[in-house]
């Protein structure tokens, strides 16, 4: 290993494979080189199968390499049920198969399975582990099992030969867990996804199921798709063209948790340019393992095809070119599509299969009949191929580079007439076909068909499949099998939403109790309701029990429930007077008519969607109400009389609502746009994006939190981005909207770095990370101390010191000139706090504020990003070399020392800043 460690020295460039990537990263990290381990464990990650994720895993536990661990114990998960049969996970320890079988995340149908997967672990070594098995038991979900299954566990012989176990079953039994959740498998199911022609709608489907799931999503989300596809973790990407310049693509990926789509955090792809005399005629998006591929065909005047392919390297978030791949023939559909860790790329009279690890191209077998493929589909070690009309369907065995055909589908003579397309997907291990027919002599006769592929009768079986009345079109040539859903399945959990709504978890520094008094008076309300109703149905009926009721000494109280009323009123107006005078705290007595309106809009909309919904349900059963319903949507029905008035029960609505408040409502600007928030402590930020200083009452850990999924953010706006947490923009401007031409070749030496910009800036940040992650809460701190973007200070330290890996051991550098980090220069300052100290960064960013204010003054007339850029530049060079925007990093360290910094923190704020 020490070889290769010696030829990256001198080259530059390192040579992986699975079987010396460990034993490469063992002496990478002795020897502390950074950037090989990083790579290496990169290289893991993106290689994870099924049958090595279990090495793997014990790797990354023993040597704490929490990306490969993590990704490790994911794979696990999904295919635990095959993992769990293996010989590598009886090497487990009783420790990592604790962990393992104690997570949601577990891809099992029944609980029987875990259960199945511990015995096979103990009997695996039964004298040395047996008495392992009382400590493993809390871990098995019993309020997951069937009596009986519990009782054949009681009754099986491990657990009968070890005392211990009878004793923790029976305790377990006793106290009972409801809390424990089911398994991910037992709530979610697989499903092929599907794309409408309308292109703002996607079809999740499961036909034998019968389970039909299609979503809508706001018009743009789904602009122009060219391509789709599903990555081995179950991530959907889509790739469409840019709306103002369609020579560049851009990816969209399914975000499960939140149910939405988001822009990628990926680089953008230009389209690949055709070579004279040919013409782009299909494009398409290929997930092989974790790495994304982009793949277009060109067709040439002389019959001759060729395929251009380009991947994504994340390390550095750049699109790298591939071997190329000459057809002789004409061809204008890609079908191409993952098997095991290669692509192939499959035609009529051609099969090719793409190494990924050697980038190139190798012949295979071509199919022993002439069939213009339009739909494949990868199953196991086996690619499944079908026409357009699905006169046959033929069978490739990748490993032993074969063919066969399959039987076809029952009366092919008629589908030949009526198919117009076919789409071949797997889902639950099973083979599918989706069929688009029309009888073009029978109007409105479009009809979609599913067939599952029986392997024990070899024959097609047609589904009772009823897809919802939409038209369905295929961006790629395949349809993989989709995503696990349960997420979304889960929102209409009454199990999951429940525990949500009994949930008595306080914020910090939320008023307490508001909560308390708002259920007692509802209860009040609801009560002295029924008795206001009781007592309408005595004047009609027997008086007697209500004349009775009345002289009860409690009836007094209950009687009195208008008074609960008024504790609603109270209420609303504590609230509001207590948030109205917070604003004015925060904002030094400053409070305009434009915050007053945008404070009524804001309680409008949030009681108007389901004031409309009740009023619309009581419209039918009031002539005043079909009337003077305008009145209730104005909140102005308290200014009318009877019999005028309407939904009497609502006139507290025009009196309180407006007034109320959100006692824990903040407003931040972001990106141009007005965002309400939701004051939290920045370790529970419900929506994983804060702002600092919007909450100084409730302490300095008090952040605003807020949703950019709710609209109004800018992807580039203040806050981080990519759904990482950040500090967001701070005062001093948008470090991710200043252009930058990042680090020079000189700068970009430093770490053998052959190229210069801002892809040469990304890699210096990348090879900076690992460090930088050891001193983030510092950098947070700082960053809300002095309102900085925590991105902004994170790339000065890793330009300044490397992230303290060019410091002497006293913490200084620069020949003895600077200090800490942030090289605070001991010439013209007087350090402060220790070199890693949070203290020390918090007198680097006020020195960075100083120069930023020094440049306003010298260049009023500039925007707030380019005081920014010059502000950074002059915390290198003193704030008087800034003379000119363009001219700013002449006369810096490297020449190049604002653009390199602008560069590393644009990267950074997709890492966590």
């Amino acid at each position: 290993m020490f070889g290769e460690i010696l030829s990256y020295i001198y080259s530059g460039t390192l040579q992986l494979s699975l079987d010396k990537v460990q034993p490469l990263y063992q002496a990478a990290d002795l020897l502390q080189l950074d950037y090989v381990r990083d790579t290496c464990s990169h290289y893991m990650v993106v290689n994870m199968q099924r049958s090595t994720c279990v090495d793997l895993y014990k790797f990354a536990d023993a040597f704490s390499v929490d990306s490969v661990r993590r990704r490790s114990m994911q794979t696990i998960h999904i295919h635990f049920v095959k993992v769990a049969s293996s010989e590598e996970f009886c090497s487990l320890s009783v420790n990592q198969l604790t962990e393992i079988i104690s997570h949601d995340e577990l891809d099992v149908k029944e609980e029987t399975t875990v259960w199945e997967a511990v015995v096979r672990w103990v009997q695996h070594s039964r004298e040395d582990r047996l008495h392992h098995l009382s400590s493993i038991l809390p871990h098995i979900r019993f309020n997951l099992l069937t009596s009986d299954d519990t009782a054949a566990i009681l009754e099986h012989p491990l657990v009968r030969e070890d005392p211990g176990s009878s004793e923790v079953i029976r305790n377990v039994l006793q106290k009972g867990n409801p809390d424990r959740k089911p398994r991910l498998g037992m709530v979610t199911m697989d499903m092929a996804l599907v794309h409408c022609s309308k292109r703002d709608r996607l079809l999740f489907m499961n036909p034998q199921q019968g389970k039909y799931i299609s979503c809508r999503f706001r018009p743009g989300k789904l602009s122009d798709p060219i391509a789709t596809t599903v990555t081995s973790d179950n991530n959907i990407y889509i790739l469409s063209r840019e709306p103002v310049d369609y020579e560049q693509l851009f990816l969209t990926r399914y975000n499960h948790a939140e149910n939405v789509w988001e822009r990628a955090n990926m680089s953008s792809v230009s389209t690949m340019e055709p070579q004279r005399g040919w013409h782009t005629v299909s494009q398409q998006l290929v997930g092989v393992g974790l790495i994304l591929y982009y793949l277009a065909l060109e067709s040439g005047t002389d019959k001759r095809s060729l395929l251009q392919m380009m991947k994504y390297n994340q390390p550095t978030d750049q699109w790298q070119e591939c071997s190329r791949l000459i057809l002789d023939q004409a061809l204008y559909r890609i079908v191409a599509l993952p098997c095991g860790p290669h692509l192939y790329f499959l035609s009529d009279i051609e099969v090719h299969r793409y190494d990924p690890s050697q980038d190139c191209w190798i012949s295979c077998t071509p199919p022993m009949v002439q069939t213009d493929f339009w739909t494949a589909v990868a199953m196991g070690t086996e690619i499944f191929c079908a026409g357009m009309r699905v006169t046959q369907t033929m069978v490739y065995d990748t490993e032993s580079d074969s063919w066969r055909e399959l039987q076809g589908l029952p009366d092919p003579e008629n589908f030949y007439n009526i198919c117009i397309s076919a789409q071949l997907f797997v889902l639950e291990n099973q083979l599918h076909i989706l069929l688009k027919t029309d009888d073009f002599d029978i109007e409105d006769s479009t009809e979609y068909l599913v067939y599952v592929y029986d392997r024990s009768a070899d024959a097609w079986r047609e589904l009772e499949a009823t897809l919802p009345a939409e038209d369905y079109t295929q961006y790629s040539p395949w349809c993989p099998a989709a995503p696990k859903i349960g997420r979304l399945l889960q929102c209409f959990s009454a199990y999951s939403n429940t525990k949500k709504v009994l949930d008595t978890h306080q914020l910090p520094g939320q008023l307490y109790m508001l909560d308390g008094l708002r259920v007692l008076s509802a209860l009040w309300i609801i009560f002295g309701h029924m008795d206001l109703y009781a007592d309408a149905a005595a004047n009609i009926g027997n008086r007697s029990e209500f004349d009775v009721r009345s002289r009860e000494r409690w009836f007094a109280v209950l009687e009195a429930y208008d008074l609960s009323v008024d504790a609603f009123l109270v209420l609303g107006g504590f609230l509001a007077s207590h948030v109205f005078l917070e604003k004015l705290k925060k904002r030094g007595g400053e409070y305009t008519w434009q915050d007053l309106g945008l404070h009524y809009l804001h309680r409008y909309w949030r009681l108007t969607p389901v004031y409309l919904f009740v009023l619309l349900v009581y419209l039918p059963f009031d002539k005043g109400c079909r009337s003077y319903w305008w009145t209730n949507l104005l909140y102005i029905n308290n200014h009318f009389m009877e019999p005028e008035k309407q939904m009497l029960f609502l006139v507290i609505l025009a009196v309180a609502g407006v007034a109320t408040a959100d006692d824990w409502q903040c407003t931040t600007s972001l990106g141009g746009n007005q965002q309400f928030g939701q004051c939290a402590h920045v370790d529970s930020c419900p929506y994983s994006y804060y702002v600092s200083n919007k909450c100084p009452s409730y302490g300095n850990d008090i952040k605003c939190c807020y949703n950019c999924h709710l609209g109004g953010c800018s992807t580039s706006g203040g806050g981080s981005t990519g759904g990482t947490s950040g500090t967001g923009s701070g005062s001093y401007g948008n470090v991710m909207e200043i252009d930058t031409t990042g680090a020079s070749s000189q700068t970009a030496s430093q770490d053998n770095i052959w190229y210069s910009g801002t892809s040469a800036s990304h890699q210096l940040a990348s090879n900076d990370l690992s460090r930088l992650n050891n001193y983030k809460t510092q950098i947070f701190e700082a960053a809300n101390a002095r309102n900085m973007d925590a991105a902004v200070i994170a790339a000065i330290i890793s330009r300044e010191s490397r992230a303290g890996a060019a410091l002497a051991s006293d913490g200084t550098g620069d020949h003895g000139n600077g200090y800490g980090l942030m090289q605070v220069d001991i010439r013209y300052h007087t350090p402060q706090g220790g070199p890693y100290s949070t203290t020390h960064m918090k007198q680097g960013t006020q020195i960075l504020i100083d120069t930023i204010n020094c440049v306003k003054r010298n260049h009023p007339d500039w925007t707030l990003n380019m005081a920014l850029k010059g502000g950074i530049s002059g915390y290198n060079a003193g704030c008087g070399n800034v003379q000119t925007y363009a001219g700013m990093d002449g006369g810096t360290t490297g020449e190049d020392y604002a653009n390199d910094v602008v560069a590393r923190a644009q990267w950074l704020k997709g890492q966590g800043f």
